[in-house]
């Protein structure tokens, strides 16, 4: 029966039902337990075994709960990797009973190395702690390895860390290929095609090979497409942009935070300057290469929403601060009413600093009127927002802020 086995185990791929394996098994005609989980089962073996079969008494079903299709069967694990191989099916309380396993392995040459099992009546040795194992429900994995020198038994072993193949790896990143080519070449889709080339450059020459190279091509001229698009906003964008900005409750300080295409440091950015000749208002004047973001705050912790997208030009902005607190704004591209023509001043835009190994910083915050740091608050005032302030204050500093989401 043995020899029968053997010249199964060795054609793995072909294994099925061998219901009359192994001599001398108990032979029962259904399962009588109840289901207890769905368990992964690894079997560690050696590195060069080309085959295994797993036979068991009772207890486990392969066969998603067929409960009386496989109480003596024996069945072809899974290669995961080199040395590990798996199968899955749904556990039985009765494998406490009459239960067991029995693992035949090949090598590399054919030789069948022997024969591993475990039960409660032939093989006490490892019995309790699979037997235990084999029905921990919280265990969605049993991890097993073969005791050559303890007379072939089956032991509970350690986890074995499965890695990926090439081919696995190369089709994960093809995934994300496949779902950015689904889109189309727009600036609104840029970050899944950010995406997809990140993870095709991440992979290495071997597994690039494996990845299909018209999609990679494709790939790369979308990405082009998109640039150029980016690229052509950017310069319709870019110029000299101008702002005077006022606050209907009267801000004895404007401050102006900025990001993608304006940094004027940390929180809460640079002081504007009061106008001259225009009672109330502050003026600031910079050169953009592309739209900018921006947030006017008073650095006291009131400050407008984000304000998205600027392109060069000259603009005037009226903050208005409800009772509740919050804070909304109107822009205009043409002056109002009274205005007195007049020069805005030109604010530098913060630039990193090299260091003395020659890399570059980031720039120290922005101080604000009582030269201290402070970070950026929320535009309503919670009693959260004043506390951050007051301590803040206090000054504790904080750390420098470059994204564009400052606190919101």
């Amino acid at each position: 029966m043995r020899k029968i086995f053997k010249k199964v185990v060795t054609a793995v791929a072909s294994m099925a039902m061998l219901a009359g394996m192994v001599a001398g098994m108990p032979t029962l005609d259904a399962k009588a337990g109840s289901l207890v989980c769905k368990k992964n089962i690894y079997v560690s073996v050696p590195s060069d075994t080309v085959g295994v079969g797993i036979n068991v008494w009772q207890g486990l079903d392969t066969t998603a709960g067929n409960a009386s299709d496989n109480v003596t069967w024996a069945k072809a694990m899974t290669k995961v990797q080199n040395g590990l191989f798996k199968i899955t099916g749904d556990m039985y309380d009765d494998f406490t009973t009459g239960g067991g396993l029995q693992i035949i392995i090949l090598d590399a040459d054919g030789s069948n190395i022997g024969e591993y099992k475990t039960d409660s009546s032939q093989k006490t040795t490892y019995w309790n702690d699979v037997n235990t194992a084999m029905l921990d429900s919280d265990m969605t994995d049993v991890w097993l390895e073969l005791d050559k020198d303890n007379d072939w038994t089956v032991k509970v072993g350690s986890e074995v860390k499965i890695v990926a193949t090439d081919a696995e790896i190369a089709a994960a990143a093809e995934a994300k290929i496949d779902t950015a080519l689904a889109l189309e070449a727009t600036k609104a889709n840029k970050s899944a095609y950010d995406t997809a080339k990140s993870a095709y450059d991440g992979l290495t020459a071997a597994q690039k090979a494996l990845v299909t190279s018209s999609k990679v091509t494709t790939l790369t001229s979308r990405i082009a497409t998109i640039q150029a698009i980016i690229d052509a906003e950017n310069a319709a964008a870019s110029g000299t942009l101008t702002i005077y900005v006022t606050a209907e409750d009267g801000w004895e300080t404007m401050n102006v935070y900025g990001w993608d295409g304006a940094d004027f440091g940390a929180w809460p950015g640079k002081a504007t300057t009061p106008c001259e000749k225009n009672d109330g208002w502050f003026s600031l004047s910079f050169n953009i290469t592309q739209a900018t973001n921006l947030i006017f705050n008073n650095g006291d912790g009131v400050q407008t929403d984000d304000i998205n997208g600027v392109t060069a030009g000259t603009y005037w902005y009226v903050i208005k601060t409800a009772e509740d607190g919050s804070v909304t704004y109107e822009v205009s591209t043409t002056a109002p009413t009274g205005w007195v023509e007049e020069q805005a001043v030109v604010i530098e835009q913060v630039t990193t600093v090299p260091t003395e190994n020659g890399e570059e910083q980031a720039p120290t915050t922005a101080p604000t009127e009582n030269g201290e740091a402070q970070a950026p608050t929320t535009a309503d005032t919670t009693p959260v927002a004043v506390a951050v302030v007051a301590i803040l204050a206090l000054g504790l500093g904080v750390v420098a802020l470059n994204s564009k989401k400052v606190n919101r």
